[in-house]
């Protein structure tokens, strides 16, 4: 067993059916082993090993558009590297909750509530190491007017409603109490 692709070993390690060694180091390692049978020895066979110990290393997730959208279901990009085994897939995450496993780079989330998201992404290697990374999207309500670059969001539309029928109420109770004043002056 060593890092030599190719070795002819001159040396036996002796017969045996099963052989155990200690622990590896990451990287490519070859096996190097030799039959016998009733007719002698074989010519070697070598058998890479590849050991894989180490994960991805770090990488950033991009929220296409800004961490700050309006878009309910915005795309996040990542791309991890793995200079060992290679990358295998991506385990996306939202708010905690798991939402696809993909080889792909960029992934559009469920559509989501207004509010603050934590998008996580967990980056495995062929040898199941992972690096996790996580990003925060802050998403902004969808204005339900605009006027003149002024924007007016559903609650705030809500609100103002409320303040206008408050406004009126008082307005016309007052106008009452103002004709019953006058009445009871008479």
């Amino acid at each position: 067993l060593n890092k030599d692709p190719v070795s002819n070993p001159t040396s036996s390690a002796g017969l045996f059916d099963n052989q155990t060694f200690p622990p590896l180091s990451s990287g490519v390692w070859y096996l190097h082993v030799r039959f016998k049978n009733n007719n002698g020895w074989g010519p070697t066979a070598n058998y890479q090993i590849g050991i894989d110990t180490y994960p991805p290393a770090q990488f950033k997730i991009r929220v296409n558009g800004g961490v700050t959208t309006i878009l309910l279901s915005p795309t996040v990009s990542y791309a991890a590297t793995d200079s060992i085994s290679g990358i295998a897939r991506y385990a996306v995450s939202v708010d905690g909750f798991p939402v696809t496993s993909t080889k792909a780079t960029s992934f559009m989330i469920p559509q989501q509530v207004p509010g603050w998201h934590t998008v996580t992404v967990v980056a495995y290697d062929q040898a199941g190491n992972g690096t996790e990374e996580s990003a925060k999207i802050h998403i902004l309500e969808t204005p339900l007017l605009t006027i003149g670059g002024f924007s007016l969001t559903q609650f705030w539309f809500f609100i103002d409603i409320l303040i206008i029928i408050a406004i009126l109420t008082i307005a016309i109770h007052m106008q009452l109490i103002k004709k019953w004043i006058m009445k009871f002056k008479k």
